[in-house]
């Protein structure tokens, strides 16, 4: 399966457990275009309404920062839409985005880049789909 087609499979899982990640999450979107720079591959809200942006990377997190400050940004920007979008689901875009880098693997050094970056809350989790026991395709998630 290519990288590609293996996100794609990723996001579709994620969009039907988003549980798997953290409890309380509902997924609201995907491949969600804010700009013509900036894609956010998953929204999801936690159960107090923060926005969950989930970006799936090659496991570089240094290179990931001004993606997260591009959606930021962006959500930000769009807040107005956004609340118009998905108030009835329950998000509130004026609060501040946790993010959730999804990379098959990140380097050793990860989490050092992401204790600098303590002013933004960012999880690192690697990622992989294998099949259940019944031959179903299954999110395993890594707390990196």
């Amino acid at each position: 399966m290519t990288t590609r087609g293996t996100q794609d499979t990723a996001v579709e899982l994620l969009l039907a457990e988003p549980e798997r990640l953290e409890a309380g999450l509902v997924a609201l979107d995907s491949r969600l275009k804010l700009d013509d720079q900036v894609e956010i591959d998953v929204l999801l809200r936690d159960s107090l309404g923060y926005p969950v942006i989930v970006l799936f990377c090659d496991g570089e997190v240094a290179l990931e920062l001004a993606r997260m400050a591009g959606a930021a940004e962006a959500l930000q920007r769009g807040r107005y839409l956004l609340t118009r979008l998905y108030q009835n689901k329950g998000l509130d875009p004026s609060l501040r985005p946790r993010f959730v880098l999804l990379g098959a693997r990140f380097p050793d050094s990860a989490p050092r880049v992401l204790d600098m970056m303590s002013q933004v809350e960012v999880q690192a989790i690697e990622y992989r789909v294998v099949k259940s026991s019944v031959g179903r395709p299954v999110l395993d998630l890594t707390t990196f």
